[in-house]
């Protein structure tokens, strides 16, 4: 596959990388392309690559097929806990928040967190009290998040044990959303005697190059399916989930652990150092992560400081999208690269 010449500005996203169901793949093909869109119009109208990035985001996080915002997965205790971050490549300025309830957008809640505070994260009850203190939106409803997808792909990505565990929950939970089709979805994917129990890592994320040529990127996700409270991956992590610098932005997704050890969006950075396209870059850092930790899957997106775009991933589908002023350029699975004129 070719890199993509110079254009700006550009952005590009990705929807997790994982074994994407059948029935997703066009809500997961739409919902990145639509995005990326997002992203790119942003900046059409006179905003930044930072603007970009929250843009795509956000619009993600607002499509419940995806695990961020409002389509995120369900903790051990059958509620939603959110992750965020969000990089400004020119300065290596950076916002996160970790394990934030009631929020349908934690990558604006993270870029608040870089604007208004000096600090470059806050989780919890911090983070909530300085939502706060914002008047940020804060959802009156812990229930909003929850919606059918969200447990959708809990069951069918969580473990056996969790499967078990979070049937406790059902009925508070139908009860308090009043949806009788919920209650039905629980009974049918309950009923169901297989049920692929592949592990998902559909964290969401965006990489943009602004027209000054300025880079920002963004990940957000709802964390594993059935994780203990408290749990925070390496997506709202600076250098794991997101990074970004003089040389080039990047957002990652997959196995949050071992991507956290590897430090994942970092090294990618550091292979564009060595000389290494963005498509190398990206390739090379997935096999880095397997050979140095000895397990992880996943994917990564990147733009160079030249405004080339770069993915790889190692699973059976990543989707992903890009736009420029040469088009949309998207793909699901391995050797997929469509060309659409806009």
């Amino acid at each position: 596959m070719s890199e993509q010449k110079k254009s700006f500005p550009c952005v590009i996203v990705h929807g997790g990388a994982f074994n994407v169901p059948e029935s997703y793949v066009k809500r997961y093909t739409e919902g990145t392309q639509a995005a990326a869109k997002a992203g790119y119009q942003s900046m059409l109208t006179g905003g930044n690559a930072l603007d970009a990035a929250e843009a795509a985001v956000n619009s993600l996080e607002n499509n419940s097929a995806f695990n961020a915002g409002r389509g995120s997965v369900l903790t051990e205790a059958g509620t939603v806990e959110c992750d965020a971050v969000i990089v400004d490549g020119t300065n290596r300025k950076t916002g996160a928040v970790g394990c934030v309830r009631d929020i349908a957008n934690p990558v604006s809640l993270a870029r608040k967190v870089m604007e208004e505070t000096p600090h470059c994260m806050l989780v919890g009850e911090g983070a909530m009290k300085f939502a706060q203190k914002l008047q940020y939106p804060i959802l009156e409803n812990p229930q909003d998040l929850i919606t059918n997808d969200s447990v959708h792909k809990s069951f069918m990505k969580g473990s056996d044990a969790f499967d078990a565990h979070i049937k406790l929950y059902i009925d508070e939970i139908v009860q308090a959303k009043g949806d009788a089709d919920l209650k039905k979805m629980f009974e049918e994917i309950i009923s169901k005697e297989k049920v692929n129990k592949k592990n998902g890592h559909d964290t969401v994320g965006a990489v943009a190059i602004d027209k000054e040529g300025n880079l920002a990127c963004a990940t957000s996700t709802g964390g594993l399916p059935g994780k203990m409270l408290g749990r925070v991956g390496d997506s709202p992590i600076f250098g794991a989930g997101a990074y970004g610098d003089k040389n080039g932005c990047s957002s990652s997704t997959g196995h949050g652990e071992p991507f956290l050890k590897a430090a994942a969006c970092r090294q990618a950075n550091y292979f564009l150092e060595q000389g290494n396209g963005p498509m190398e870059a990206c390739q090379k850092t997935l096999d880095y992560i397997l050979e140095e930790i000895g397990y992880g899957h996943g994917g990564i997106i990147l733009i160079d400081k030249k405004g080339e775009i770069g993915y790889a991933f190692n699973t059976a589908t990543m989707a992903w999208a890009s736009v420029s002023d040469a088009g949309m350029r998207y793909g699901m699975r391995p050797g997929e690269d469509f060309t659409v004129t806009l």
